[in-house]
């Protein structure tokens, strides 16, 4: 079993989950993701400070599910195959890791 992650911008959600559906994965689920990107000025040092740093909000949706190993084989090659067949100013990220345990 394989717990496979992806993480995205709003604009791609819907291709997502039409990915998720034609892989015949039962379950998955989605979480907005408030994220910051430091920006630093160039030429100048990171301040020392956490609180005088400027961020700049990443908004993404983390989609995720249990799948099986082909499942996941085919959802992660599907995934390269969408970002290299288009321009993407911010490709869509995936990875999967190993579930050792597993109850419920």
């Amino acid at each position: 079993m394989k717990l496979v992650a992806v993480l995205s911008t709003e604009n791609h959600k819907n291709t997502l989950r039409q990915l998720f559906i034609r892989k015949k994965i039962s379950v998955f689920s989605e979480l907005n993701v408030n994220g910051f990107r430091p920006v630093y000025h160039e030429g100048f040092e990171a301040p020392e400070k956490p609180e005088d740093v400027n961020l700049h909000p990443v908004f993404s949706i983390l989609s995720f599910a249990f799948v099986t190993d082909s499942q996941a084989k085919e959802l992660i090659r599907d995934i390269d195959l969408f970002n290299n067949k288009q321009t993407l100013p911010k490709p869509v990220h995936a990875f999967q890791l190993d579930v050792d345990r597993f109850v419920g």
